[in-house]
């Protein structure tokens, strides 16, 4: 490797001495394999050779980022006869060195991790430091790392929990909603009209994004009704509640399931009855073309993922047996339900509809 690197002997040697040889012959070559010229992979080899000296990482010790800094500071100080060095202190130098001490010694399980790393979901779905660091020290961090791994367990993809938690922060934000308090559906309103209405936000196609509001109200009231800072208006009844009820206790006592589980399908039964009562007022004339409907404008609409879309359709299905099995629906409902029909699948009922 450092013979093809370097042509004077002195040099090569001086490689092939350092300590970590197999560590950073890895490390470069990792690098080679990625395509990388021949003059970066000197560079690497030289910086490889300051963080084991600036470091001290002759001892097997593990190493913080205030180290990193502290040495990286110095390094960019330090002067000797070098073309990368012209001025008493570079920057460039300082991230170079940066850059490559902590992505060797995260290969080596040297570096200790820092607060944001320490959180698995967020380091999931965020890969660069500054997005986590922003997402670890903002307030509200323990509620909002609830809302995530609720999605999370429930199917959300990483690009959707990504999405979730960007918009926990534009929701704190446009809501001045820096700790847990009581707020009205009139203030949702308003703040989702003013972020439909951002003309700093990027890829935005007019002056007024119905799907960023959509998404910001399903978002909002997900959260705050998770946390009970939802202001409750006067209950309206649900269409076909005493079937929901009667599911809840069937969840609970014959299935023996988790109240964590419980509560995270009663929101998504409640919108499913919701919705299908205002195309019907029996069960019985709920059809799968009516659920397929509800299931399609959650995703064209409401923001949510193929994947979401899919573990909702679960719940429901569920649900569907068991009203089947008490006669309150057509037979075999839960059954005609198909996973690769949910999304955008409606002319093939209606086609198939039509030829019955």
């Amino acid at each position: 490797m450092f013979d093809q690197l370097f042509k004077r002997p002195y040099y090569i040697r001086r490689h092939i001495n350092a300590p970590l040889l197999i560590e950073r012959t890895e490390y470069i070559q990792n690098y080679k394999q990625h395509g990388r010229k021949a003059k970066t992979l000197l560079d690497i080899a030289q910086y490889l050779l300051r963080v084991i000296e600036f470091l001290h990482l002759e001892t097997c010790h593990i190493v913080t980022m205030e180290e990193i800094e502290k040495a990286a500071d110095e390094w960019a100080k330090y002067q000797y006869n070098h073309p990368q060095k012209q001025a008493s202190f570079s920057k460039n130098a300082k991230q170079s060195f940066t850059r490559h001490a902590i992505n060797w010694l995260k290969k080596l399980n040297r570096l200790e991790p820092s607060a944001e790393e320490k959180i698995p979901l967020f380091n999931k779905i965020f890969e660069r430091r500054k997005a986590l660091k922003r997402h670890t020290s903002a307030l509200l961090l323990e509620e909002r790392l609830l809302y995530l791994q609720y999605w999370s367990d429930n199917g959300a993809v990483e690009s959707s929990l990504r999405r979730i938690a960007q918009y926990l922060l534009v929701i704190m934000d446009y809501l001045d909603f820096y700790k847990l308090r009581i707020v009205s559906v009139k203030e949702i309103e308003n703040a989702a009209d003013c972020w439909a209405r951002n003309e700093n936000t990027r890829k935005r196609k007019s002056d007024y994004s119905r799907i960023a509001k959509a998404r910001f109200i399903s978002d909002v009231l997900g959260w705050f009704d998770m946390l009970g800072c939802l202001e409750k208006p006067a209950i309206k009844p649900i269409f076909f509640e005493n079937h929901l009820d009667q599911y809840v206790t069937y969840m609970r006592e014959e299935q023996g399931l988790s109240e964590n589980t419980i509560k995270s399908r009663i929101p998504q039964l409640k919108d499913f009855l919701i919705s299908a009562g205002k195309k019907i007022k029996y069960f019985s004339k709920l059809t799968p073309l009516l659920v397929d409907e509800v299931l399609t404008n959650k995703y064209k609409f409401d923001g949510y993922s193929r994947r979401s879309v899919h573990s909702t359709a679960s719940v429901i299905r569920s649900f569907l047996r068991y009203v089947e099995n008490h006669g309150w629906c057509q037979k075999d409902l839960g059954d005609q339900l198909k996973p690769l029909e949910y999304i955008g699948m409606n002319h093939c009922r209606t086609h198939q509809a039509g030829m019955m």
